[in-house]
């Protein structure tokens, strides 16, 4: 019964035998219009498949940039610690607590990034005032002396309080008897605001 099987399955064939030259020629042209459609569905895919890589590549790099832009403006505004080069600016507390705020209006003016008082970070709503003896940063009475901080480029920040007709200048010549030092640093840290920023009536325009 096997040999049979074997000998009729020889004899039959394939089933491209019995076709024409111009059938067979049909057929593969088929095959080849299959093929070609197939490649180019692949290619599409893998261009596709590209674009959907690079948009998240995109992505991701504005998402870090934003990020990093975000963190920088709360850097600026004190809702985060900020370091970097700067100044200290060291004076007893035998001075008024106007004295103090001009020498924050000096840095502020020369560029600081940012400032403290005594560990407080300046932003809106915080001040130094006081009669001498008696400062107080923010409510927080000075015990000892006043150590202004600001972060910035030290030599334009040393520069504006030394230079002539500066904050150091004018502190000379209506307090003699204050003294105030100016020490450059390469890394100084504030820190971030205690105070809540978010205004209570406003409302920002979009």
């Amino acid at each position: 019964f096997l040999v049979v099987v074997q000998l009729r399955a020889q004899a039959g064939g394939s089933s491209l035998d019995s076709k024409s030259i111009g059938d067979l020629t049909a057929i593969i042209a088929q095959l080849n219009a299959g093929n070609d459609q197939l490649r180019g569905q692949k290619t599409t895919e893998q261009e596709t498949l590209n674009k959907a890589l690079t948009d998240q590549q995109r992505g991701q790099s504005a998402a870090t940039d934003a990020q990093s832009d975000l963190n920088n403006l709360r850097g600026w505004a004190g809702q985060e610690a900020i370091y970097g080069p700067g100044i200290t600016l060291t004076m007893g507390k035998n001075v008024p607590g106007a004295v103090v705020e001009d020498a924050i209006n000096e840095l502020w003016s020369a560029g600081a990034d940012g400032i403290s008082v005594n560990g407080t970070r300046i932003v809106p709503g915080v001040v130094v005032w006081g009669l001498p003896g008696s400062l107080q940063v923010d409510g927080t009475p000075v015990r000892d002396r006043v150590i202004i901080t600001a972060v910035g480029d030290k030599d334009t920040l040393a520069g504006a309080l030394r230079r002539p007709g500066g904050f150091l200048s004018r502190l000379a010549a209506s307090y003699p008897q204050a003294t105030a030092v100016v020490a450059p640093a390469d890394s100084l840290m504030l820190p971030a605001t205690a105070r809540d920023l978010i205004p209570h009536d406003a409302q920002p325009r979009l």
